[in-house]
């Protein structure tokens, strides 16, 4: 089985790359090294209909593997949004989807987007606790076998601690510890790399499976400008244990990719 990461190149709050070009991009990846999981990072795409556009070209070429795509502004998320209750829990606008051979398969909304979307009134820490969860139960899916779930960028914070990694909800924990694979994009690169590796650890432990794809940002909200050469833009973990991670392919300025064999 070949998993495979497709990071791009952010600039603030823009994607350097259009989104047509990024299709391109991803089809042509696709198409070559026909990985059987391809995970992109975040904001792959900008709206739904590129996801349906994308996925009828890819259709087409029959091939066999899966690609997961975050896009940025959802269709179905927006009508959600419309409903207050929904707005309580997350007002995050990105959804993902799965595309494969025959299906385009609606994945879920991002629930949780830094640590402190923990802290507060414990009524509304508990929605979104229960929204996670129904989140991950409708995630799962299978590739070759094997079960496959996913972390959407920030909803990494579902686990807290660095020297005693634990998740805050038994049930969550249940659902992420009965997975082969953890998938778990992000829209760029984390910081407090120690604390996150550690969850990263905690995610692969017992023979999972953990993969990380991260854009990199050349202007952070904070002014920084991230390296597309740091070593932290995908990770790929199994059994508690960071492992090698070929670069095949990399467009300085614009993308990364990397594949492994498992």
């Amino acid at each position: 089985m070949r998993i495979a990461t497709l990071v791009f190149r952010r600039h603030g709050k823009r994607m350097v790359m259009r989104a047509r070009d990024r299709a391109d991009t991803i089809l042509d990846i696709a198409t070559r090294f026909q990985p059987d999981l391809l995970l992109c990072g975040g904001f792959a795409l900008d709206h739904t209909d590129d996801v349906w556009a994308l996925a009828r070209r890819y259709q087409r070429r029959v091939l066999t593997g899966t690609i997961i795509i975050d896009v940025r502004w959802d269709d179905r998320v927006a009508q959600l949004l419309k409903d207050k209750q929904n707005r309580q829990v997350s007002r995050l606008r990105n959804a993902v989807y799965r595309i494969d051979d025959q299906d385009v398969v609606y994945l879920g909304r991002q629930i949780v987007q830094r640590s402190d979307d923990f802290a507060g009134a414990k009524p509304c820490i508990a929605k979104r606790l229960q929204a996670m969860a129904h989140e991950l139960r409708h995630r799962r899916f299978i590739v070759q076998g094997r079960s496959v779930n996913m972390l959407c960028c920030g909803e990494l914070n579902i686990l807290r601690g660095r020297n005693h990694v634990a998740c805050r909800d038994d049930t969550i924990a249940t659902i992420l510890t009965d997975t082969d694979i953890v998938l778990n994009f992000t829209h760029d690169r984390m910081g407090h790399h120690g604390t996150v590796n550690a969850k990263r650890r905690w995610l692969s432990n017992d023979g999972r499976i953990y993969v990380s794809a991260s854009n990199w940002n050349t202007k952070t909200a904070s002014g920084q400008s991230q390296s597309q050469f740091a070593s932290l833009l995908s990770t790929f973990w199994h059994d508690g244990h960071q492992q090698s991670w070929p670069l095949l392919e990399r467009s300085v300025g614009y993308y990364e990719f990397r594949a492994r064999d498992t």
